[in-house]
């Protein structure tokens, strides 16, 4: 028996993160907010942030719709496990897309989530989400508060800077001395 989605419960491709670049675009200028099963990114669409979150980024008069897009790696469990997780937050997304109306949502699995209930795991979303959209108007508005754009990652780690090139001898692997090698 196959269930039939009620009318305003579909979720057609206007809805969805469709491209590579969408994501990444999501994924690098985003803010995030972390939870034991999800990890939620938000970033409003257009560019431009909410000043409540009930109020939605908008071209003109125009409310621009939400969009979901999901990442469900390996490590979240098998094939049954990970599109049960991913259907437990389309179906989320699906109830609550038109009370956070005008951004681009990522959301991954972490490995608990397939096994939350539907409950479990709207209530986690739900906080993820609220974190995330604070997160991201707090830093646009101290951002332009000092003229400074937001962008999310943009320090790298200690480990992920490369090393600058020595020019010493030693480091390059040239002879120290200029005399040519005995024969």
């Amino acid at each position: 028996m196959e269930e039939v989605a009620v009318s305003g419960e579909a979720f057609p491709k206007a809805r969805r993160l469709l491209k590579r670049g969408d994501y990444a675009r999501v994924q690098k200028s985003g803010v995030g907010a972390g939870s034991r099963n999800f990890v939620v990114i938000a970033l409003a669409r257009c560019g431009a942030a909410s000043e409540s979150l009930e109020a939605a980024p908008h071209a003109g008069d125009v409310v621009l719709p939400s969009r979901l897009g999901l990442i469900a790696s390996r490590k979240t469990g098998n094939a049954v496990a990970r599109n049960r997780g991913k259907r437990l937050v389309r179906e989320w997304f699906r109830r609550t897309c038109q009370q956070h109306s005008g951004y681009d949502v990522v959301v991954v699995l972490r490995r608990g989530a397939p096994e939350l209930t539907a409950a479990e795991a709207a209530r986690e979303l739900d906080n993820g989400l609220r974190r995330a959209i604070k997160k991201a108007m707090r830093a646009t508005s101290s951002g332009a508060q000092r003229g400074e754009s937001v962008k999310r990652g943009s320090s790298r780690r200690a480990s992920d800077k490369r090393r600058e090139p020595s020019t010493d001898a030693a480091s390059t692997g040239e002879r120290a001395s200029n005399k040519e090698r005995p024969r």
